[in-house]
Order: C-alpha cells, then sequence, then structure tokens
C-alpha cells in the first residue's frame, strides 16, 4: 500500500509541476488542443490527490476502497478520453468537433433542467405559461450552442446528429463511415483507439478492462454487490496497474503538448516495470 501511496504523492507532485508551468499563459497563448489536455491532466491530478488521501485511511477502514475505486475509475475514464481526443490532435478543426459531439450529453442535460425548473418556481402557473417559461429556456440554449443545436420545435431541442457535427472532420481520422455516426461513449472511444491502433492494443485493452472492472463499482447491481468486501490485499494490484496506465497516458500527452522534457522524463521515471500478463492471470 506504500508503494501505491508514493506513486500517488509523486504524480501529484510531477502534475503541480505542470500546472505551475502554465500558470502564467494565457488560453489564447495555448490553444484549445493544450487547454483541454490540461484540463484533462488537472482533473486527473484531482482525483489522485483525493486517491491518496484515501489510501492513507485504508488501513482503518477497508470499505474506504470503495471510493478509492470510484475515482480509479474517474482517472481511467479521463485517461481514454484522453487517448481519444491525442488521435485528433494534429488537425484542430477535427479535435473540436469531437469536443462538440462530448458537448451533446450537456446539451441533453440542459434540456431536461429547462424542462423541470417550472415545477420548482413556486408558482401557480398555467399551462400556456408553463409552456413559454420552457421555451424561452430551450432558445436560450439554442442560442448559446449553434453548432450543436438545430432549432426549437414543440418544446424540444432539435439537436444535431454527431455526423454532422463531424461533416468538416478529416475522414480519415476514422476507421469506417459508421464511426463517425457514433455518440462519444467510453465503448465508442476504446473501439476508436482499438480499431485505429494509436497505442499499443495489449495496454489499451488492460486499461478498458480495468474501466469496466471499476464501472461494477459506479453502478449497483446485486451480482456485483460484495466486490468492496473482497480483502484488501486482492485490490491494491488492480490500482497499481491503473496507475502505472494513467501515468503513460499523462506521458503521451505531456509530450503532445510540448510540455518541458523534464516534465516527461519524471512521468516515465514512475511507469514501473510491471508484468501485466502475469498479473491479469
Amino acid at each position: 500500500m506504500q508503494k501505491i501511496i508514493k506513486h500517488l504523492d509523486d504524480l501529484v507532485e510531477i502534475l503541480n509541476l505542470v500546472a505551475t508551468e502554465v500558470h502564467h499563459k494565457k488560453g489564447s497563448e495555448l490553444g484549445t488542443v493544450k487547454i483541454v489536455l490540461l484540463d484533462l491532466m488537472k482533473r486527473i491530478q484531482s482525483n489522485l490527490n483525493g486517491m491518496k488521501l484515501l489510501m492513507n485511511e485504508l488501513s482503518n477502514d477497508r470499505l474506504i476502497i470503495l471510493p478509492v475505486s470510484l475515482l480509479t475509475r474517474t482517472c481511467l475514464s479521463d485517461a481514454l478520453t484522453g487517448f481519444y481526443l491525442l488521435t485528433f490532435s494534429h488537425h484542430k478543426e477535427s479535435f473540436e468537433n469531437e469536443l462538440n459531439v462530448m458537448g451533446l450529453d450537456f446539451i441533453r442535460y440542459s434540456e431536461k433542467l429547462a424542462n423541470l425548473e417550472p415545477y420548482f418556481s413556486g408558482q401557480d402557473l398555467s399551462d400556456d405559461e408553463f409552456r413559454n417559461i420552457i421555451n424561452a429556456k430551450l432558445e436560450s440554449i439554442a442560442s448559446s450552442y449553434p453548432k450543436l443545436v438545430v432549432r426549437v420545435e414543440n418544446v424540444k431541442l432539435i439537436k444535431k446528429k454527431p455526423k454532422e457535427i463531424r461533416e468538416s472532420s478529416r475522414k480519415q481520422l476514422f476507421f469506417d463511415e459508421i464511426s463517425m455516426s457514433a455518440q462519444l461513449t467510453d465503448n465508442e472511444k476504446f473501439d476508436h483507439l482499438f480499431n485505429n491502433s494509436f497505442v499499443g492494443v495489449k495496454i489499451l485493452s488492460y486499461m478498458y478492462l480495468l474501466f469496466r472492472f471499476y464501472s461494477q463499482f459506479h453502478h449497483y447491481t446485486s451480482e456485483t454487490r460484495n466486490l468492496a468486501d473482497l480483502p484488501t490485499e486482492k485490490h491494491l494490484p488492480y490500482v497499481s496497474i491503473s496507475l502505472v496506465l494513467i501515468t503513460q497516458v499523462l506521458k503521451s500527452i505531456a509530450f503532445t503538448i510540448e510540455l518541458p522534457e523534464t516534465i516527461a522524463n519524471a512521468l516515465d521515471e514512475k511507469i514501473e516495470e510491471i508484468n501485466i500478463d502475469k498479473f491479469m492471470q
């Protein structure tokens, strides 16, 4: 366990160096690609720091493995997203189109919120007043996100489809026509990376398998209700290998956005030599 805590300490410290390096730069100097990938590094840093704090308490309460597992899943999800976006990082328009496809989930959330808000107004509204309030909120969403929303119709947002958003994307970045129409779920990100052979397939496969493993902690089912009750020593190897894979993603991002070589090298030093095949048996 102390080895994992040390790894977490070192990663958080390295990512603090990243924050220091870019703190004085304006967004206009960095550009969209760097800003987004740095955002992902910052998210991973925050969750790693939370993991570190929890790991220090794990010996006192083994059920803390549940929130540790949830944070590990979040880091793996962000790592998967980072790897996915790296495949578009050399074509700015394609990169921005993928961000917009990702943004469709926020639009769906905003639409649902707009439909629910009048219920909490505390006012006695007529059907027409109710409808007008919702329509006004939807029109505001549509005007704020013209790249994602076509129009408001019958108290609903008519949203652009992923293929429409990707109209100007570089076609050769996708492995087939169907993938250009896909929503951006974690499964779709994995399929894209797997079929493009962007990273070592073995490393990518283990990262995805671990993400799916930790998803069993995130979503309750009666079949997996006892996962957190397993002995701590059964969980720790999975946390350890997850950290190694996350570190590899961070190193790839560091090289892509041209962070100082000292940061990339520091991340490289944290990638431990682990026999993954033996681990997964």
